[in-house]
């Protein structure tokens, strides 16, 4: 990364830390989950990436992502920051309670006592087809809630 680079990215970092320990982005804003951006050779590159390379002097490996171990999206503080995979990321949320399940999830079509009430139909015979048109739910969704296997695995 070159000088100039380097300097348009510490212009745009807050000069005091949190009580976290975070230096929060001061430059734009990326979308509504609060990444902030910068311009680079004309493309949009998020500034925790743009950390990242600053505070370590190499590039992100290709196929990597740069996560947050303080959860916060604007922090660019280079020790805050850790590579890892989407599996990984996906493993650090849930760990850390911050993945949206059951109701919470946009567009839910069951709550959790909608689930419950659906296995409890099911326990007692009634027919799947029939619970499809009840709920208003595909088949294949009946299924996964009644073997909560693979959806709704929260709810007992």
């Amino acid at each position: 990364m070159n000088q100039k680079t380097v300097d348009k990215f510490l212009a745009r970092v807050s000069d005091e830390p949190t009580e976290k320990g975070c230096i929060l982005w001061k430059g734009a804003i990326h979308n509504r989950k609060g990444y902030g951006y910068m311009r680079v050779d004309g493309k949009n590159v998020l500034a925790h990436r743009l950390a990242w390379e600053v505070t370590r002097g190499e590039p992100v490996p290709d196929g990597m992502l740069v996560c947050h171990k303080c959860d916060v999206t604007s922090c660019v503080t280079g020790s805050h920051l850790f590579l890892g995979t989407i599996a990984d990321n996906n493993a650090d949320c849930v760990k850390k309670g911050r993945h949206v399940k059951g109701s919470r999830v946009g567009g839910a079509k069951l709550n959790e006592a909608s689930v419950a009430e659906l296995r409890a139909l099911h326990a007692s015979g009634a027919a799947t087809k029939d619970l499809t048109v009840r709920f208003g739910i595909a088949l294949r969704t009946v299924q996964y809630t009644v073997a909560g296997k693979r959806t709704w695995r929260h709810v007992k």
